[in-house]
């Protein structure tokens, strides 16, 4: 003889597991992937789990995005953007508004204070290449009418 609680919490149970079985197999899940937000130095300063249905394609327009926002830096009329960062060996290091003889210092650092890149330009967009580094955290000044800004290069 069945006794009435014992049938309710069966048809309680049955459902909840079906449920579960479900989820496991992946049918109510959705593709995972780990997005990062920089702030204009390039630090990470949040790690958050994205969840959608084609992550790669998130993934990646997540990063252009990051590129135009949080690698920007506004210096009177200039703007300076660097990117990619993190970056794999090469990154650009761009500078709007500037006059034909307006010179730009460009210096990396290795965190031990060690100069390993330095160059003046005139040029609004250089390619700044550190394939040849080893990967790590690298400290970029850029030097525009005396003013010095320090960015964290990450090298992956």
């Amino acid at each position: 003889m069945i006794n009435l609680s014992t049938l309710a919490m069966r048809t309680k149970i049955i459902p909840l597991s079906i449920f579960f079985l479900l989820f496991q197999l992946g049918l109510f899940s959705q593709n995972k992937s780990v997005c990062f937000d920089y702030d204009f130095a390039g630090n990470r300063i949040s790690r958050s789990i994205c969840m959608t249905k084609d992550a790669e394609i998130n993934a990646s327009a997540k990063s252009s995005e990051q590129t135009d926002v949080d690698n920007s830096l506004s210096i009177g009329e200039h703007e300076i953007k660097i990117f990619p960062n993190p970056t794999t060996g090469k990154f650009i290091l761009s500078v709007s508004n500037l006059n034909e003889n307006q010179q730009v210092g460009i210096n990396l650092y290795a965190l031990n204070g060690t100069l390993l890149y330095k160059k003046s330009t005139t040029d609004s967009d250089t390619e700044v290449d550190i394939s040849q580094k080893e990967n790590g955290s690298y400290i970029l000044h850029v030097i525009i009418d005396g003013i010095r800004t320090s960015w964290k290069i990450i090298k992956q």
